[in-house]
C-alpha cells in the first residue's frame, strides 16, 4: 500500500472490531516515515509491530522516549501507558469539536457508556461550560413547570 493508514486487526485491538485509522492532518509524518521504512516491509501484509509481547516492548519503547521509567533488575515499569492515550485522545477530539460518533470511531468505542468513561471531565472542563454558557444567554429565562405541561 501506499501507507497512508494504519490497518489494526480485530486480534489486537480491545473490542475486537479492526479499525483503520487514515494517516492524514498532524498524522501524515508517520506515513512519510512509514514509506521511507517500506524497503523492511516489502509484504502490504506484513506487521510494523510485533505484537507477541505488546507490553513489555511498549515498556521499553516508552521508558526510552522519556514517557516512564523502566526497570530492568525487576522488570517493573510506571508511566504511560496506552489507555493514557486513548483517553487523551476521546477528550482532546471532544475538545476539537469532533461530533460523539465521529471521536468513538477514532478512537474504537462500541458505546457511548465506556466512551464517556475515557472522556473525563475537570473541573476546568466546567469551569469553561459555564463561562461559555453565561455568554450564550446573558439573561436566563425560567419557564415554570406548570406553563410547560400545559402547553404539551
Amino acid at each position: 500500500r501506499d501507507c497512508n493508514e494504519i490497518e489494526l486487526p480485530g486480534e489486537i485491538v480491545k473490542n475486537d472490531d479492526p479499525l483503520t485509522l487514515p494517516l492524514v492532518g498532524p498524522l501524515k509524518e508517520i506515513a512519510v516515515t512509514l514509506r521511507t521504512l517500506r524497503k523492511s516491509f516489502p509484504q502490504p501484509t506484513d506487521r510494523v509491530f510485533d505484537f507477541t509481547n505488546f507490553r513489555w516492548e511498549w515498556d521499553r519503547v516508552c521508558a526510552k522516549l522519556g514517557f516512564g521509567v523502566f526497570d530492568k533488575e525487576s522488570k517493573t515499569y510506571s508511566g504511560l501507558i496506552p489507555h493514557d492515550f486513548r483517553r487523551s485522545a476521546a477528550r482532546n477530539l471532544i475538545k476539537a469539536g469532533l461530533d460523539r460518533r465521529t471521536a468513538m470511531k477514532i478512537t474504537g468505542h462500541k458505546t457511548e457508556h465506556i466512551f464517556e468513561r475515557y472522556n473525563i471531565k475537570t473541573t476546568t472542563d466546567v469551569q469553561e461550560a459555564l463561562i461559555k454558557a453565561g455568554t450564550f444567554k446573558k439573561s436566563a429565562t425560567v419557564v415554570p413547570i406548570a406553563e410547560t405541561s400545559a402547553t404539551l
